[in-house]
């Protein structure tokens, strides 16, 4: 995967579903870090670097708006 974006914030409602698509969509580029007080994964660069993250925050929902 190359690097499509310098740095992308995905906010998630179903985190274990959101985590499985993006390791499919990266080929497993994504890093959950335990140690966050909320579920968190890191996507990563070619270079090895974070290039983003995805997260879910408790009470967030989805809007169309």
């Amino acid at each position: 995967m190359h690097n499509p974006f310098t740095y992308v914030a995905i906010p998630c409602e179903d985190f274990q579903r959101a985590l499985a698509f993006y390791e499919a969509v990266t080929g497993g580029r994504v890093r959950v870090n335990a140690a966050a007080p909320f579920p968190m994964a890191y996507f990563t660069g070619d270079d090895g670097r974070d290039v983003g993250h995805l997260f879910k925050l408790p009470n967030f929902r989805v809007s169309a708006d």
